[in-house]
């Protein structure tokens, strides 16, 4: 009998670091693999509403971001985060995954490296054209960093760097213009104005 193998996601504070890790996660179901995934992020942060609406087990633990906080509020991030390493040691010690995979976002941070002291082998995903300060950070400690484009890579320290391109949602690719029309109630004729944006 084989045990079923377990993937431990990790990501938040924005879409773009939760959908990617949602995405594998259906990708892997669509090709039948009998794969067991758990979420984890932080509390207050928005990965915690989107996974909610999935049947992902979701565990929070506590985590702060540095970048441009005051003083003051990077000594508070730094309690948060040493109480998040506990968390997750704790819940990678229950959980025992086989492989971490780290999306983005600072609540990364103490998932990887209490991932990296109990030996279990980690992923670091970056979906961007230029890493964030916690995925360059966490790029050394990871068994793996995985990029979208192959002119990310010379951004990324690393000792493997793979070029694995951009999960897409599967549904994304199956609307039309006539369903996109719909979906918005734009009436035919009306013309669109497409605004494109992001971090």
């Amino acid at each position: 009998m084989t045990t079923r193998l377990r993937v431990l996601l990790s990501g938040g504070g924005t879409g773009g670091h939760v959908y990617p890790a949602l995405t594998v996660v259906a990708a892997a179901q669509a090709a039948g693999r009998d794969l067991d995934f758990r979420y984890v992020g932080t509390s207050n942060g928005l990965e915690r509403a989107i996974v909610g609406a999935t049947p992902l087990v979701f565990d929070s633990i506590d985590a702060g971001a540095f970048r441009g906080r005051s003083p003051i509020a990077a000594l508070s991030s730094l309690d948060h985060n040493l109480r998040g390493a506990v968390q997750a040691f704790r819940l990678i010690r229950h959980y025992r995954p086989d492989v971490i995979l780290a999306t983005g976002g600072f609540v990364c941070v103490p998932v990887v490296l209490a991932a990296r002291a109990l030996g279990v082998p980690t992923v670091v995903y970056l979906p961007d054209l230029r890493p964030g300060w916690a995925i360059r950070f966490l790029a050394r400690f990871a068994t793996a960093v995985a990029v979208s484009f192959e002119d990310v890579v010379p951004y990324v320290s690393a000792s493997r760097v793979v070029v694995t391109g951009y999960p897409v949602r599967a549904e994304l690719g199956s609307w039309s213009l006539t369903v996109a029309r719909e979906s918005l109630r734009i009436p035919a004729d009306e013309p669109i104005v497409l605004v494109l944006g992001g971090s």
